[in-house]
């Protein structure tokens, strides 16, 4: 049984590296499965469109296809724009079988991204301190994937030992402003989180600088190992 072809939705953006991230993906993807037809799609403001590549696909005379949200705050449900789009396909294309999957989601491999990007950016901009970290997305996500992008973030701060909080730039949550505010450094003796503690005397109150939080994520146990 010849398996569908896959299309992975991106939302898009005027960002070219964006679009870039996602061809990264599916190039990736393809060499691990060369047996699949693997394909790249955005919703908006990139090319090419969902429609635009079925109908290559439906040319090629490929008849199931299989849509992967590429959505890191959803874990369960689908964009309602993605729905969308398989809606509208299946009434253009009524003998076409087209499925959508559930979104990729905050998979904890994502920490493992995070640091390196982290890493690389610190190090091109010269940053010698790091006071905390804000996840930032531009819309909120179904109600398991809001939740693991918390533990995630709250797993990235137990492991760093620095504050991380979320964002959404839609007015559903927490805005940038604020969760970098909540990651502000508060007052000696005081914790990152507004909590008091009283350190201990030898405890040095100088900010962790990014240097000792890339030795702490070079020596620990990979991300991918830990419990999700």
């Amino acid at each position: 049984m010849t398996a569908p072809a896959l299309v992975m939705v991106g939302m898009g953006s005027t960002d070219a590296q964006v679009a870039q991230v996602a061809l990264s993906m599916r190039q990736g993807l393809q060499r691990m499965r060369s047996g699949l037809s693997v394909h790249c799609a955005f919703l908006q403001q990139c090319s090419p469109s969902p429609a635009q590549v079925v109908s290559q696909l439906i040319k090629q005379g490929v008849n199931e296809i299989v849509l992967v949200p590429l959505q890191l705050t959803h874990a369960i449900d689908p964009d309602e724009r993605v729905l969308g789009q398989a809606a509208k396909l299946r009434t253009i294309h009524p003998e076409l079988r087209i499925q959508v999957s559930r979104p990729i989601g905050p998979e904890v491999t994502l920490l493992t991204v995070l640091d390196q990007r982290l890493r690389a950016s610190l190090g091109a901009q010269r940053v010698l301190e790091l006071d905390g970290l804000v996840l930032s997305s531009a819309r909120s996500g179904d109600v398991r994937g809001n939740a693991l992008l918390a533990r995630r973030a709250r797993q990235w701060s137990t492991h760093h030992r620095l504050p991380c909080l979320t964002a959404v730039a839609d007015g559903t949550g927490p805005s940038v402003s604020q969760a970098i505010q909540g990651c502000a450094p508060k007052v000696a003796g005081t914790s990152p989180w507004g909590r008091s503690f009283s350190p201990p005397p030898s405890c040095s109150m100088r900010r962790p600088t990014w240097q000792s939080a890339v030795a702490r994520c070079r020596s620990v146990t990979p991300w991918a190992r830990r419990a999700k």
